[in-house]
């Protein structure tokens, strides 16, 4: 048993949700969730409170037993809330852009040039109306996702929105892609997409998710 199942297991042992753990150390349940799966460790002082909050030796938070079994949730996916204020100048800043663009398309219709250059700038003008088209679609499936989007279980994925399950049996591809600058929205190194395809080529897509790299260390373990 890893150091990290060893608290889950001492948590659980003491009727403890994520969350109440989290609020006796003062740290996130996020953070509890991401010892528990190994992704970190606490520092010194924080592991003296988890010897405190449970009452345990050094040795037993250490070492565990070996007779755990835990099908609870590991890992609960969050959306990056910081990537509101990225769909918000985006969409502003190309927008203004887009009136001034109008307007000069319509000054340079008045002037005797090259019709070429009237339907390329019509043109850019167009593209960039698309793009912000796609940027509010992508907003608006930002403001309808939850904050929490999705829970990983060893044997499963839980989507916070439907409650829908995803067992792993029946997933053949999990892709997890960071936002790159093709895209438009590199801001945040570790925020991306996650695509579930099940074994009928179904795709469900998740935008937004927070700690990209986690998550594939998480997913990667129980594939294992």
């Amino acid at each position: 048993m890893t150091f990290g199942e060893n608290i889950r297991s001492l948590r659980i042992k003491n009727n403890m949700r994520q969350k109440e753990l989290a609020d006796k150390l003062y740290v996130t349940p996020q953070t509890i969730s991401k010892w528990e799966n190994d992704l970190s460790e606490p520092d010194f002082q924080m592991i003296q409170k988890l010897i405190d909050v449970f009452q345990v030796s050094h040795d037993t938070l250490f070492k565990g037993e070996n007779d755990f079994s835990y099908e609870g949730v590991l890992y609960t996916v969050l959306k990056d809330t910081r990537i509101i204020r990225v769909y918000h100048r985006f969409i502003f800043s190309i927008s203004i852009l887009i009136v001034a663009l109008m307007f000069t398309s319509a000054h340079l219709y008045t002037l005797n040039l090259p019709a070429i250059f009237l339907i390329i700038h019509v043109g850019v003008v167009v593209s960039l109306i698309i793009y912000v088209i796609v940027l509010f679609q992508w907003k608006q499936n930002y403001d309808n996702q939850p904050k929490e989007i999705l829970d990983i279980y060893p044997n499963k994925l839980v989507i916070k929105k439907t409650n829908k399950e995803i067992f792993f049996k029946d997933i053949d591809t999990i892709k997890l892609s960071k936002y790159q600058a093709n895209n438009g929205l590199r801001i945040f190194d570790n925020t991306g997409v996650m695509t579930i395809i099940d074994t009928h080529h179904k795709k469900t897509y998740l935008r937004d998710v927070l700690d990209i790299q986690d998550i594939q260390k998480i997913i990667e373990k129980i594939q294992q």
